[in-house]
């Protein structure tokens, strides 16, 4: 990945974290943030977002996109003021925009791509913050196309992980949106979990493929979680299809291979670690 042309590409990638934390800020508040969004969801629309074929606008951020352009007075303590983490996003928002145009216009691809990525995985976040569980999937699914698409352009170097790919993050989004749907067991959001889980395998199989990164730990762990689900006739898997336990074992070596045989993994992903271990020896 390459910083040569345009050194600011970095600090995108640091705004794109700074603006997924904002959104998020912790396992408690995406809880709630997806939990708000399913319980006002319309459902239709949750189906036609998982349906439909959008294709990749060049600037998401111009007309018929969501801009989030940083402008006026941040804090919130006056109404119709925006809070201090809306405030940030924005921020993010602009300066990501403005990196990958810059790519655009000097029509760098892979690098454009790839910060067009970025810009959409924080307006997926921040679509799901305000409740618009549609325009969250619909933003995600394209920051995962858009990942995938760049791999005609430039293989990953290696399968250590510069950015969040747009496969991982619409995976793991899709599969914590599957489990949360399964818990409520409600007909009407039922009616997707099938949807739901099928384009979580199709992206994070994406993920572990050859051509993607296919030792990341966020990727095999949501994976393993996922098990076996059935998929359309005409799916086929980038990757060579892996047992759960298969794929919790890849991720027992990723954890053990670090410093102290795994002592960061067991102090930082402990209930990971613990939940790969258990599971590779339960066959």
């Amino acid at each position: 990945y390459s910083n040569s042309y345009y050194g600011p590409q970095s600090e995108a990638g640091l705004w794109n974290a700074i603006g997924l934390a904002s959104v998020f800020g912790g396992p408690e508040r995406m809880a709630e943030l997806i939990e708000k969004a399913l319980s006002q969801a319309n459902w239709s629309d949750v189906q036609q977002a998982l349906s439909e074929d959008d294709q990749v606008s060049s600037d998401p951020w111009a007309a018929g996109g969501k801009a989030y352009p940083w402008e006026g007075a941040c804090g919130g303590s006056m109404p119709g003021m925006k809070s201090s983490a809306e405030c940030t996003v924005m921020m993010g928002q602009k300066r990501i925009a403005e990196v990958a145009q810059f790519y655009l216009d000097q029509n760098i691809t892979y690098e454009g791509k790839l910060t067009r990525v970025l810009w959409l995985q924080v307006a997926s976040a921040a679509a799901l913050g305000e409740g618009d569980l549609p325009a969250s999937l619909r933003l995600a699914r394209q920051a995962s196309d858009l990942e995938w698409e760049a791999v005609g352009n430039m293989l990953p170097t290696s399968t250590s992980v510069y950015f969040f790919p747009g496969t991982a993050f619409y995976g793991v989004l899709a599969t914590r949106l599957a489990k949360a749907v399964q818990q409520r067991n409600e007909p009407v959001s039922m009616s997707s979990l099938d949807m739901l889980q099928q384009h979580a395998v199709d992206s994070l199989d994406k993920c572990l493929a050859p051509a993607g990164r296919p030792k990341l730990s966020l990727c095999l762990l949501a994976r393993a979680r996922l098990g076996n689900v059935p998929m359309p006739a005409s799916y086929k898997s980038p990757p060579v299809a892996r047992s759960s336990t298969e794929l919790y074992l890849a991720l027992l070596s990723n954890y053990n291979g670090g410093s102290e045989d795994g002592r960061v993994a067991k102090e930082f992903c402990s209930e990971a670690y613990e939940e790969a271990n258990v599971a590779s020896k339960s066959t």
